[in-house]
């Protein structure tokens, strides 16, 4: 998805002086990069505060922002591409969990039918899938510096000895992300994982190893995601800094056509 540029920068200009400050948030900036082609990147930042979150990311195929209200449950989708914010209410949630069940019973059959091409990409994305959440991470090395951060490092073995995930954490109370901002990060990130458990469950995961796994209070600073003992997706933490957001920060474009579940299903 594609975002004008131009508007977000009228926008933010307009609201500097006219919105309220609210308290100081956290802004994490990242990056996702996938081995098997160099076109294959994005750049995230996400924007959290008092409990409404925004996530931006920006990459050659995809373009986009993400709105979340903790307090609400709320999730908005922004469409730059055709200009359209796709709103979910917790009300909806429920319909939508159900409609994703429901695809994922058939999407197998629908992959196979679609031909080679379409069961090369869906085999590499149950490879991935499985790398990213399957598995108990084993602690291997502690204090490592990466950047401005003292992480420790953890990887993830399959059942066959091959390593499916490297990955380095540090105490989320030793960074610049505020206590308020980190809950409201994994609130989101279960709300997520819940709505999209059937299909996660499809691709092969084990879901209640995920829940049990993302209990603690670590933040992932680096991660490596290996797919038949090669690296195939690799994300880094670029910084993390405290800021103050206006409330416009939090507002999905106003001259957006609005969306909910019923256009989704009709598109479908």
């Amino acid at each position: 998805m594609r975002t004008s540029p131009l508007f977000l920068l009228f926008w933010a200009t307009l609201s500097w002086g006219l919105a309220p400050c609210l308290q100081a948030g956290t802004e994490v900036k990242a990056y996702l990069q996938s081995t098997k082609s160099v076109d294959y990147w994005l750049n995230v930042k996400a924007s959290i505060q008092q409990g409404q979150m925004r996530l931006d990311w920006k990459g050659p195929w995809s373009k986009g922002s993400l709105f979340y209200d903790r307090d609400t449950s709320q999730v908005a989708l922004a469409d730059p591409l055709h200009r359209t914010v796709l709103l979910l209410p917790a009300t909806d949630q429920t319909s939508l969990k159900l409609m994703l069940a429901l695809s994922a019973g058939s999407l197998k059959e629908r992959v196979n039918a679609a031909g080679p091409g379409a069961r090369r990409t869906y085999g590499l994305a149950a490879q991935n899938a499985r790398a990213l959440f399957n598995g108990t991470p084993q602690l291997e090395k502690k204090g490592i510096p990466d950047g401005n951060f003292s992480c420790d490092e953890y990887v993830v073995y399959g059942p066959y000895g091959d390593k499916m995930r490297e990955v380095w954490v540090t105490p989320s109370d030793g960074t610049p992300l505020a206590g308020e901002d980190y809950n409201t990060f994994r609130s989101l990130a279960h709300l997520a994982f819940d709505l999209s458990s059937s299909l996660a469950a499809q691709l092969g995961v084990d879901t209640s190893a995920f829940e049990q796994n993302f209990s603690g209070i670590d933040f992932p600073v680096r991660e490596v995601v290996y797919a038949k003992g090669r690296p195939s997706l690799r994300f880094k933490v670029l910084g993390i800094q405290a800021r103050d957001f206006d409330t416009a920060t939090f507002q999905w474009p106003q001259d957006y056509k609005m969306m909910g579940l019923i256009d989704l299903l009709r598109q479908n």
